[in-house]
């Protein structure tokens, strides 16, 4: 297993294991419940901290959720919204990593013939239109992908 290191601040180092699309897609096949692909990376190599909060329903509070976020060790958010019917929008906010790394890891996990780099942090159909977007944005305490995919 290969492990992506960055820093998140002096004398500590935040771990990005290098996701398996392949492992991973496999895993997906057996869980019961709809999961993205990047909820499975989390859930594969980073333990939920809790169960998953903020949720919000389609409608009633019965229906199906649309909306949640999830907490995984090492402090690391993963937030999900689908409530309107053209796509997902997924976010995952890590500690402090590399654009380098967060450039491989969508490379790897995401990978499709349709994107291409546009910009060193904007990963997207060559096209436009329908398909998927990754933007990797850099705070000062954290670094974010943040993802929509629809039409």
């Amino acid at each position: 297993m290969i492990v992506l290191l960055a820093q998140i601040g002096v004398g500590q180092s935040f771990q990005l294991v290098e996701p398996d699309k392949d492992e991973i897609m496999e895993a997906l096949t057996h869980v019961k419940e709809r999961m993205s692909t990047a909820q499975m990376y989390l859930e594969k190599n980073y333990g939920a901290m809790g169960e998953p909060d903020s949720i919000v329903h389609y409608d009633d509070g019965s229906s199906p959720i649309c909306a949640f976020q999830q907490t995984y060790q090492p402090n690391i958010m993963y937030k999900q919204e689908a409530c309107m019917e053209v796509g997902l929008n997924e976010t995952l906010i890590f500690p402090k990593v590399s654009t380098e790394a967060l450039h491989r890891f969508i490379d790897l996990l995401y990978s499709d013939e349709e994107n291409v780099w546009s910009t060193e942090t904007i990963y997207e159909p060559k096209e436009g239109g329908a398909g998927c977007y990754y933007e990797i944005i850099q705070k000062e305490d954290c670094s974010i992908i943040d993802s929509y995919c629809g039409c």
